[in-house]
């Protein structure tokens, strides 16, 4: 009923990548996005600028100024860092959505996936729903970024990824220049369901990039509120 994630064509395309890594190295090396020194990874970071970073656990999350926990169907948060610009963790999130770096979000999304494991090993989830992404931007961009983040998470918990039961209906402004308020209205009416057969009395974990006012979030949650017996889980990579 569910697409997932292909497990045996990532193996696959590990081997083959495998193979020739190692002369790709030495044709197109990469270097690290902080401090520019030569990396042998696909995540962008060398070692000393990945261990600088400040993971996050459940009971550290903070969403500022956000309304997310007075929600009844929301179970479960989880964040995976904090956007501190003193952190080396914003340049890899500009890189994933502005540079085309798809292998940042799925990589990013295999990291969220075993730390929600860990975090919440006794709670199972049905469906794993990105934040949808209107089609013009989605054209524009190329693909979703948090899309590919849940994809990746759908791999390591094993629960199917549906990236077509919600539809972004509206074209938003982007919600970096706008105020919490502002945010809102931009957002009002900005989703449908499409398939709510997918998800009526499931337990949906919602999945997006960052969250800073978590005006976003709350209007997808609206528009899921309208099924029946649903429980929904956030997750985030990170929040402001």
């Amino acid at each position: 009923m569910f697409p997932i994630c292909n497990e045996s064509t990532r193996d696959q395309d590990r081997k083959w990548w495998s193979l020739f890594r190692p002369l790709i190295d030495i044709i197109a090396p990469k270097y690290c996005l902080y401090c520019h020194r030569q990396v042998f990874n696909d995540i962008g970071l060398c070692r000393e600028c990945w261990m600088n970073i400040t993971w996050m656990n459940c009971s550290e999350i903070e969403y500022k100024e956000v309304e997310l926990t007075q929600v009844m169907v929301i179970t479960q948060m989880y964040c995976l860092t904090s956007y501190h610009h003193e952190n080396h963790f914003p340049i890899l999130i500009h890189k994933l959505k502005y540079s085309n770096r798809k292998d940042i979000a799925k990589y990013l999304g295999r990291i969220l996936g075993e730390r929600v494991f860990e975090t919440w090993a006794t709670y199972s989830w049905d469906v794993i729903i990105p934040i949808p992404l209107h089609y013009l931007k989605k054209w524009h961009r190329g693909y979703n970024q948090s899309e590919l983040i849940a994809c990746g998470m759908s791999e390591v918990l094993k629960v199917p990824m549906v990236a077509d039961a919600v539809e972004r209906i509206r074209y938003t402004k982007t919600q970096t220049s706008l105020n919490k308020e502002k945010r809102r209205g931009n957002m009002e009416q900005a989703f449908r369901i499409t398939k709510p057969s997918l998800l009526h009395y499931r337990r949906i974990l919602i999945v997006d990039d960052v969250c800073t006012t978590g005006a976003t979030m709350l209007a997808l949650i609206k528009e899921l509120s309208k099924l029946k017996g649903i429980e929904i889980g956030i997750v985030t990579i990170s929040s402001t």
